[in-house]
């Protein structure tokens, strides 16, 4: 989500509006090595056809296992125009429950 100042900013800190763009959560994403590496990606497909390869995300770790929670750790991802606007989302290893690995993520800045 992308923040702008508000006219109310004080001086204790500057709040902020967000302005209205696109953010999920993501489960049950197919994961397909990279390579030989152990690394593995997953797709989030449809996410806006303004997406570009430079626009700014956020993306977290929302849920999992216990397992996959101290095993798996997001090291990257990058956004790019593929199928109305992809988040590729790079993991070191493979989650082991898959349907609840849930990926938060949020366009920040198109």
């Amino acid at each position: 989500m992308s923040l702008l100042p508000s006219t109310n900013d004080s001086a204790v800190g500057i709040h902020y509006f967000a302005q209205n763009l696109p953010a999920g959560v993501a489960t049950g994403l197919t994961w397909t090595e990279l390579g030989t590496t152990g690394f593995y990606t997953g797709k989030i497909t449809n996410v806006s056809p303004q997406l570009t390869g430079t626009s700014a995300l956020s993306v977290t770790l929302q849920t999992a296992t216990s397992a996959d929670a101290n095993a798996c750790w997001i090291m990257s991802a990058y956004p790019s125009t593929d199928t109305n606007g992809t988040i590729t989302v790079l993991v070191n290893a493979l989650p082991s429950t898959p349907a609840v690995f849930g990926v938060s993520w949020a366009v920040v800045k198109y």
